[in-house]
């Protein structure tokens, strides 16, 4: 069933949002791109779930991004679910064809305690970490690089997600060092060190709609 301004469900989310970049990537972004693919899964985990009618948006990732998984805007059918250790719940999102050493990361999400009101992390703070494939999943024997414990830039971007909560979009973007040469894998985003602010990782264009999540209990992908 397709819903409309659902306050907090158990449901399946589309790719999350996120940009892997060399350290030279830069320069002004390509405001052009609005197109629409198909939801897929992600695990069970609390998630904002909206459906809206598709609409233009002008939210991209750098040009000359290694990997491009870019966000949904407020008028596309987006999601966002939790990736803290507030909750805890932690996402991985699955990559692959890159082909130079992953030295900056861009990302999407919002900033919400346990009611759905804007709060503010602080310390903003974040853990990134990369992981090899396993047959569909992270191998989470060892990461591939990482953990990365960082700051990164915060942005606002001016959109209101939601229309009686209102929630502020964040674009995140840091330099990884040193650099993670992975052609594939995955990478997990989670807020760290504020468990009353929560990091709600948004939904994007682009993905196989297949992720996984942890609640601390396993592994759950789909």
């Amino acid at each position: 069933m397709r819903r409309r301004y659902a306050l907090l469900c158990i449901c399946s989310c589309a790719a999350v949002a996120f940009c892997l970049a060399t350290a030279a990537t830069g320069g002004d972004k390509n405001y052009t791109s609005a197109k629409i693919t198909k939801s897929g899964s992600q695990p069970s985990a609390p998630v904002v779930d909206i459906t809206l009618s598709t609409g233009s948006r002008d939210l991209e990732c750098p040009p000359n991004s290694l990997f491009e998984q870019p966000v949904h805007g407020p008028d596309d059918p987006w999601t966002a679910g939790v990736s803290d250790t507030g909750f805890p719940y932690i996402r991985y999102e699955n990559f692959s064809g890159v082909s130079g050493a992953i030295e900056d990361v861009h990302w999407w999400g919002l900033e919400a305690d346990a009611s759905l009101y804007n709060c503010t992390k602080d310390p903003l703070q974040f853990e990134i970490t990369f992981w090899n494939d396993d047959s569909g999943q992270p191998d989470l024997t060892s990461p591939a690089c990482g953990p990365y414990t960082v700051t990164p830039t915060r942005v606002d971007t001016g959109y209101l997600y939601h229309s009686t909560y209102q929630l502020i979009l964040y674009e995140y973007s840091t330099v990884l060092s040193p650099g993670c040469a992975l052609t594939e894998g995955w990478v997990s985003i989670e807020g760290v060190n504020d468990p009353d602010c929560r990091f709600w990782w948004m939904s994007g264009f682009d993905g196989d709609g297949y992720s996984c999540g942890d609640d601390g209990t396993g592994l759950e992908c789909g």
